[in-house]
């Protein structure tokens, strides 16, 4: 008699998303590792309903990273522009 062989379900999309989603948080401010992370867990949702959870993780964390993202290039752009902004105009005196 043979043994009975369960097939595991795939939750490769969702385990990748929740792992880029993690490493966003630790190894730095990077713009692929979320966006890529952020597709992989929207797809997950849709295509593999037994890593539901995971998937879900990777897209909330890569989402904050993400808004983490715009959000630190909105102030350095607000902060350069109060930089120049207040700069004095330079004039030459003969």
């Amino acid at each position: 008699m043979q043994p009975i062989v369960y097939a595991r379900p795939a939750r490769l999309k969702a385990g990748w998303s929740l792992a880029l989603g993690i490493l966003s948080l630790f190894v730095g401010f990077t713009i692929v590792p979320p966006v890529l992370g952020f597709v992989l867990g929207l797809l997950a949702l849709k295509s593999e309903p037994a890593a539901r959870g995971a998937a879900i993780a990777g897209v909330i964390l890569n989402g904050l990273v993400l808004l983490a993202l715009v959000g630190a290039v909105a102030f350095a752009i607000l902060m350069l522009a109060i930089a120049i902004a207040g700069q004095e105009p330079t004039t030459s005196t003969p």
